[in-house]
């Protein structure tokens, strides 16, 4: 920490947590005292992944998780988003159950044709933002149910089909 009285100066070099806090600045002289400045220093760092999801390819009717962990002061949110924007958490009821743990992954139980896109995994606090992705890709026939098998990518509907 470097003061110059004469410029009315403080410099905190290699800024600290414990540098966090009020600061009051007076000025005195032979003719007086000055009211008090003050101003506030708010210590953090943006945030930084910790661990990043991965593309996967997974069959129908698996449960997939895409870890999205990331470190920063404050603590960073953790928020999950499609790219091509359609709602994850707040959408139609569908085959597969969707999500986001107290970590920050996001979990897909029941995968379904719907589930194939890319997922953005988003990280903020007030001193930045960052973004990860994977892209899901939904594969094979999935699990058969009795004679019924769950249709693939090609029946894209989630039609059921007989199996002969």
């Amino acid at each position: 920490m470097d003061i110059d009285p004469l410029g009315g100066t403080l410099t905190i070099k290699e800024t600290q947590d414990v540098d966090a806090g009020d600061y009051t600045c007076v000025a005195a002289n032979p003719s007086g005292t000055s009211s008090p400045g003050k101003i506030t220093l708010d210590v953090g760092s943006a945030p930084q992944f910790t661990r990043e999801p991965s593309d996967v390819a997974a069959d129908i009717g698996s449960n997939v998780t895409l870890p999205c962990h990331a470190q920063g002061y404050p603590e960073p949110q953790i928020t999950w988003r499609r790219e091509d924007n359609a709602p994850i958490f707040t959408r139609r009821p569908t085959h597969s159950t969707i999500t986001q743990k107290t970590g920050g992954d996001l979990q897909i139980s029941n995968l379904w044709v719907e589930d194939e896109t890319v997922y953005v995994c988003e990280a903020q606090n007030q001193f930045g933002r960052i973004q990860t992705h994977a892209r899901v890709t939904v594969t094979g026939l999935g699990k058969r149910q009795g004679s019924l098998i769950t249709c693939s990518a090609y029946c894209r509907r989630g039609r059921v089909q007989r199996v002969g």
